[in-house]
């Protein structure tokens, strides 16, 4: 989910320097290379880090320690039960909708290249194959052309041998093989729309007819035509924005270069910027900083001072030689004072699995009441080894979180 997020954020920025110095600025071989470019680097930039890079931000840049499943301790059943881990739930469906969206996306690339086979088609110099009277278009796919009827316009053709010329169905397939496995990521959708308008500019500007003219086509009636729907369509809006484009006056090259230079140095410095927070690690000898409790939380102890480094998250986390579920569900009672005063809530427990395996230093981060917080330390102190955390080959000092959720059945 995180990296999802931040794939996210990271196309949306980049997207945004696109709309500030590229946007319209008639450099559509450049902005078609960028915008694959972003959506392509979204996706690689939350996976990278650069060992040469890394250094100790003075503060911690993870708020929360490594938080385990959170144990749901009921009163009033013959069960204590847990609530179930569902990241295996949620990679099971995630995993079913990208299959799903592939098979979509196959289904359809195979029903035109099945109807595309069973007709027949005109030779055009570089490979192209034009088909007519098929019914559908006018519109390209891979290094077919083809029109509905069996009259074909000159300027249209010619736009259409624009596209295959370019290879624009390549830049398609990508995004849409990108959007399959990634299905979340909301802004390789926005990517694909816009760099489907630049494959529009870049096509239209290889038209060497009057300019009006070719307008007047634009506007013709667009509807009542079928096209496939993963094929570059003649008709394909905004007009407006095409039209503009076809008048637009060529910009001197400093202007192009000024764009250029601008989004590439805004570029530059983000990327730079977001490769070097990820490869940071906080400062291990910093304190975590505490936070105020609330009304309904206890004061909180401040961790045992030790000359030891501790760390939110390692190359090789901590793990527990037991099931540490059962372990608890054993050992912990539900405390009779909180029991008859019927209170109930969540405990969160915040303590660290040291260079030997050790569970030390427990301190309660939040608690309805003192009766639930003392049983929940009391447990957690009781805690066996667990294999130790490696850092650089290194046994070190590793942070967990544990919510322990007490109700009344």
């Amino acid at each position: 989910m995180l990296y999802l997020i931040q794939s996210i954020m990271y196309a949306g920025v980049l997207y945004g320097i696109y709309l500030a110095f590229l946007r319209n600025l008639g450099l559509h071989s450049f902005n078609r290379f960028y915008l694959l470019l972003v959506a392509v680097l979204s996706l690689l930039l939350p996976l990278l880090r650069v060992p040469a890079m890394a250094t100790y931000l003075p503060y911690d840049v993870a708020s929360i320690s490594n938080m385990l499943p959170e144990i749901n301790i009921r009163f009033g059943s013959n069960t204590r039960i847990t609530t179930p881990d569902t990241s295996g739930i949620f990679a099971g469906i995630y995993l079913s909708v990208s299959i799903v969206l592939l098979l979509i996306t196959v289904a359809r690339y195979y029903k035109f290249y099945r109807f595309a086979a069973r007709k027949q088609y005109h030779s055009l110099p570089g490979n192209i194959r034009l088909i007519t009277d098929c019914g559908y278009g006018p519109g390209s796919i891979g290094k077919y052309i083809f029109f509905p009827g069996k009259e074909t316009d000159p300027n249209i053709l010619q736009h259409e041998t624009a596209h295959v010329q370019h290879k624009h169905s390549y830049d398609n397939m990508l995004l849409q093989l990108l959007q399959c496995i990634f299905w979340p990521q909301i802004m390789l959708y926005v990517i694909q729309k816009e760099l489907k308008i630049i494959h529009e500019f870049e096509a239209d500007a290889n038209i060497q007819t009057d300019k009006d003219q070719y307008a007047r086509l634009l506007l013709n009636d667009v509807f009542g035509t079928q096209h496939f729907s993963i094929a570059h369509t003649f008709f394909h809006h905004p007009l407006n924005r095409r039209i503009n484009m076809l008048h637009q006056k060529s910009k001197s090259r400093k202007t192009l270069r000024n764009g250029i230079a601008k989004a590439g140095l805004a570029t530059a410095l983000l990327l730079t910027g977001m490769v070097y927070l990820q490869s940071c690690e906080r400062k291990p000898d910093m304190p975590d900083k505490q936070t105020e409790p609330s009304s309904a939380s206890l004061p909180m102890k401040d961790l045992a001072t030790t000359e030891q480094y501790t760390f939110n998250y390692v190359e090789q986390m901590p793990e527990p030689t037991y099931n540490l579920l059962e372990y608890i569900f054993k050992n912990i009672k539900y405390p009779d004072e909180a029991r008859d005063k019927n209170i109930t809530g969540r405990v969160i427990v915040k303590f660290i699995v040291d260079e030997e395996g050790n569970i030390t230093d427990p301190v309660v981060l939040r608690s309805p009441d003192k009766s639930l917080s003392d049983e929940s330390l009391r447990v957690i102190r009781t805690l066996p080894k667990w294999n130790p955390g490696k850092k650089d080959g290194k046994n070190v000092r590793v942070y967990f979180t544990l919510p322990i959720k007490f109700s009344l059945g």
